[in-house]
């Protein structure tokens, strides 16, 4: 069964699993092996990060982030918790059309 974990990223971790000499990682929020952020978010934001072991929803969430899921998702929680769901959704949508973005640049 698929692995999904929402993680509130506080300021200050690096958004990553292995270990940085030094600064906290979602290594010490999460110990559940094999779960790898589904994007990222800079150390020096907190916010939203899903985390998964399937790398098919990972590559999904990442590349396209369903309209669907993320529907479902909301549906289930809290109208506070919908809205810091949907905040966290735009700032990883915005990060992934930047990172797209960035990629087409490189490739001309």
């Amino acid at each position: 069964m698929t692995q999904l974990i929402l993680l509130n990223k506080p300021f200050g971790a690096v958004c990553q699993f292995p270990a940085v000499a030094g600064r906290t990682t979602l290594k010490d929020y999460v110990p559940v092996p094999a779960v790898y952020p589904a994007g990222r978010l800079d150390t020096d934001s907190e916010g939203l990060v899903v985390l998964t072991d399937d790398g098919r929803l990972a590559y999904s969430i990442h590349d396209h982030f369903h309209k669907h899921m993320v529907e479902g998702i909301l549906r289930n929680l809290d109208e506070e918790s919908q809205e810091a769901v949907i905040l966290a959704a735009e700032k990883l949508y915005e990060f992934f059309l930047k990172v797209k973005a960035e990629d087409m640049l490189e490739d001309h």
